[in-house]
């Protein structure tokens, strides 16, 4: 191996030097080197090994690392033998979720090479990810208690590996039908009724739903946004996360973002108000106290007078809310789960972060010392907008 880098490393000032073309001489010699050296095809062969060991993910992720960047260099052709491209179903256990942290941030670098290979080779790297998606799925459809994880790889292989279309929000993916996939594998897990229940699926569909929202009937896809809201009561920081986001781009309409009033109203009486009460800590009553006094007394439709009792109950969790005694809104601050020992690979796995969302400790309304204030001013402010109407609500 020292012979190899002298070989690569080593400059030939008086051809190098001598003009574009002499450069040009030693880099090809080098090129060819490196195609001759039989060194990717060896890293290949170690990830091979390495991969039937789940010990050796070091290895295995550092070889991954190695080939995906060579899969995307001028040296892919060392890819096109059909020797290698039939052995690629040995990256899809790279793929599959285990338990330890690091394997989050290999199944991605595996799917990086998938993509490495595939801008080159896509139709042969399609057509053998395709196969191994459907084998996945048959053999989740064996026990879905306990085979999850082959449903997991599927969802991601497709949503890893789905192409974003120049200039354009919107994806595509060759490796399934979208219309198919969405109403077998990824609607299932949006009607199922556990929101907690195998959290990295419900993530995986509501990702997928997300990123393919275009490519889905519009009257499917709004008549499955009452699923989707279920979703943010979740306890997972994943998946209500990710359901917050698939609402948002859902409700997003041509001429820009306008929330029809029935799922404005549902969201609010069924999550929102039903949750208020429930909220601890100090940042997060007082945030969601402000937000929702910004609903009362800013919303067009919460002060239009059909939505007046719906009025009526959010400022009942408002006032309930702000009325807990200061020891009760402390909540300590949850642990982290043990993930295992984050790589030093300069990155944090999505789930991490997503876990994390929301903790962090600036607090955004340093200038608000008590919500009750802000509650009482606007109240004051409407009351004296629209006399008369909204005594007897608050009295009843």
């Amino acid at each position: 191996m020292s012979l190899f880098n002298i070989h690569l490393t080593t400059r030939y000032p008086a051809v190098e030097d001598s003009g574009a073309d002499g450069l040009a001489l030693v880099d090809n010699l080098r090129a060819a080197l490196f195609q001759r050296s039989g060194f990717v095809e060896a890293v290949w062969n170690v990830r091979v090994a390495a991969s039937a060991s789940t010990s050796r993910e070091r290895l295995t992720v550092t070889a991954i690392k190695f080939l995906t960047i060579v899969s995307t260099s001028v040296h892919h052709g060392l890819f096109a033998g059909d020797e290698i491209l039939q052995q690629i179903s040995i990256v899809i256990p790279n793929v599959m979720l285990r338990d330890e942290d690091e394997e989050l941030y290999e199944r991605r670098i595996a799917c990086e090479l998938l993509k490495g290979i595939a801008g080159n080779y896509n139709d042969k790297i399609t057509q053998r990810v395709s196969t191994q998606i459907n084998n996945c799925l048959a053999l989740f459809a064996e026990n879905p208690a306990v085979n999850w994880k082959y449903k997991d790889c599927a969802i991601y292989l497709v949503v890893s590996l789905a192409a974003k279309k120049t200039g354009s929000a919107s994806v595509s993916t060759d490796l399934v039908d979208v219309e198919s996939f969405f109403r077998s594998v990824i609607v299932p897990e949006l009607q199922s009724q556990g929101v907690n229940a195998f959290p990295m699926l419900k993530a995986g569909a509501l990702k997928f739903f997300t990123m393919f929202r275009v490519l889905i009937q519009k009257p499917i896809a709004l008549a499955l946004l009452g699923d989707v809201v279920r979703f943010l009561s979740s306890d997972v920081n994943v998946v209500h996360s990710y359901a917050a986001s698939c609402i948002k781009l859902l409700l997003v309409k041509d001429n820009g973002v306008q929330l029809q009033a029935n799922i404005f109203h549902m969201i609010l009486d069924q999550i929102w108000i039903q949750n208020l009460k429930t909220i601890t800590g100090y940042t997060e009553v007082k945030l969601s106290a402000v937000a929702s006094t910004k609903l009362l007394c800013e919303s067009n439709l919460l002060l239009d007078p059909a939505s007046e009792q719906l009025w009526g109950k959010l400022l009942d969790s408002v006032v309930t809310l702000l009325s807990q005694p200061e020891e009760e809104r402390v909540e300590d601050e949850p642990e982290v789960p043990d993930f295992g020992e984050v790589p030093d690979f300069g990155e944090v796995p999505d789930f991490v972060r997503l876990h994390n969302a929301g903790k962090k400790e600036d607090d955004p309304l340093k200038d608000i010392k008590d919500p009750k204030h802000i509650l009482v001013a606007l109240l004051a402010n409407i009351s004296a907008h629209f006399r008369g109407r909204f005594p007897p609500v608050i009295t009843r």
